[in-house]
């Protein structure tokens, strides 16, 4: 084992100035490391993609701040996934991926609004055997730099008590109550009413004509889609929505199946089967189906009658024609639109959610698995704080007497050499040696030296 030999630095105030470093150096390297290692990294959920995190020491390490959607892992969605949006009214499930962006057949979504979404489709059954009409929407959504995919909602309206129907995703109340989303309860009472119309125009039929009308009907509407990127000042958006009725059937009481298709001449093999009996009614329910969809979405698009009451004239039908099979001043009173009335007049269950209005474009509400930085435990946080400043302070340190060193030596010749001694006395000269720059005499003998 060996040791090296030490020589101060001749240069003034040196050594305390570099002392005096030392501590700043310490103190600085203590709070840096505070933040550098103080921290551990947790796992949160937040409902927010774009969710972020602010630490004391941001104004200082700017780099170190974070930004939006970087805390956050994407959703992956899948064939069949199901969701909601932040409104909560419908309850959708993922029917087909066009353009995926995760693999081959996934969507990662990262919180974007969904301006690229509207109705595409929908499809109505109703049967008076049950007193129940079941709903299916479809909406497409497109995205040029993120996806592309189809979802679908259905739900039901039946007069019936134990028919459990899921209807407006989440949010279910009793009108009257003074409680739930008011989009929800208001959709849904002018669904039961929608409903009932169509219910009581079929059954007036069946009956006058002697249960020879359709008991069951069925359609599949087609929309022209009119998503709010289009903007608010589209034709699409403004004008009353426009729909077509594609396919229709109808089931008989002998159980007899009739169909037929709108883009087929009518005939003997393609029968009508919707007439003034059922056009109007179904014409109001397909209209309230499609304003409350793109309320679900978020669309505040001009054309929407809940949203803008003023243009129900424009959009609803307030009467039914009198038929054969529904006559005027009928026992049903089947004329008059129940749907309409109940929110021309908007009666107390209604007025008390009014008015309708969105808060912005919609987004998927899902949970975003998150990473954020929390402080440490006090003995955790001193440690590391500990460790790492001793360690890059020593290593500052350790450069630091190197590169002094080296200037020290540059600057004096004699900086790896020790200073000579002088002997003054009789016995200068020991042996006929003379050594002019060093004498090792030995301890008691001046007579016996030792060559240097």
């Amino acid at each position: 084992m060996e040791y090296t030999l030490t020589r101060s630095f001749r240069w003034p105030f040196f050594t305390p100035i570099s002392y005096a470093g030392a501590g700043v150096a310490i103190v600085f390297l203590a709070v840096i490391n505070v933040a550098l290692t103080g921290y551990e990294t947790i796992t949160v959920f937040q409902s927010d993609f774009d969710a972020t995190q602010s630490h004391w020491y941001d104004k200082f390490m700017p780099q170190r701040a974070s930004k939006a959607g970087t805390l956050c892992d994407t959703h992956v969605f899948n064939t069949g996934d199901t969701f909601t949006t932040n409104y909560t009214m419908f309850e959708w499930t993922i029917e087909s991926i066009s353009k995926p962006n995760a693999g081959s057949s996934g969507v990662s979504y990262r919180g974007t609004t969904l301006t690229g979404c509207d109705v595409s489709s929908a499809y109505i059954n109703g049967d008076l055997r049950s007193w129940t009409v079941d709903f299916t929407t479809v909406i497409t959504c497109k995205d040029v730099d993120e996806f592309e995919v189809n979802a679908k909602t259905s739900f039901s309206v039946t007069s019936l008590p134990g028919k459990h129907s899921p209807l407006l995703g989440v949010i279910r109340t009793r009108p009257g109550s003074g409680q739930g989303d008011p989009r929800a309860v208001i959709a849904d009472v002018l669904l039961q009413k929608g409903a009932e119309d169509i219910g009581k125009r079929v059954f007036s039929a069946l009956v006058s004509s002697n249960y020879t009308t359709p008991v069951a009907v069925s359609l599949q509407v087609d929309f022209l889609p009119c998503p709010a990127s289009l903007g608010a000042d589209a034709s699409c958006a403004t004008s009353k929505p426009a729909y077509n009725i594609s396919y229709t059937s109808a089931i008989f009481q002998d159980i007899r199946l009739l169909q037929n298709s709108l883009y087929e001449p009518i005939s003997d093999d393609n029968p009508q089967i919707f007439n003034n009996d059922t056009l109007a009614p179904i014409s109001n329910l397909i209209q309230l189906v499609y304003a409350a969809t793109r309320l679900d979405l978020g669309n505040p698009s001009r054309n929407n009658f809940i949203l803008n009451p003023n243009i129900t004239d424009q959009t609803l039908n307030s009467s039914f024609p009198n038929t054969v099979n529904n006559p005027a001043g009928g026992p049903l009173n089947t004329s008059v639109s129940s749907m309409y009335e109940i929110w021309d007049q908007r009666e107390q269950r209604l007025n008390e959610f009014l008015p309708i209005g969105l808060e912005g474009p919609a987004n998927i509400q899902v949970v975003y698995l998150c990473r954020f930085q929390r402080r440490k435990s006090a003995g955790s946080l001193f440690i590391s704080v500990l460790v790492a400043t001793l360690s890059m302070f020593s290593s500052g340190w350790a450069i630091y007497m190197m590169v002094a060193t080296y200037f020290a030596k540059r600057k004096d010749a004699s900086a790896n050499r020790c200073d000579s001694h002088s002997f003054d006395g009789p016995h200068a000269e020991v042996s006929g040696y003379h050594s002019p720059d060093y004498h090792l005499v030995k301890a008691g003998d001046p007579k016996e030296s030792l060559k240097g």
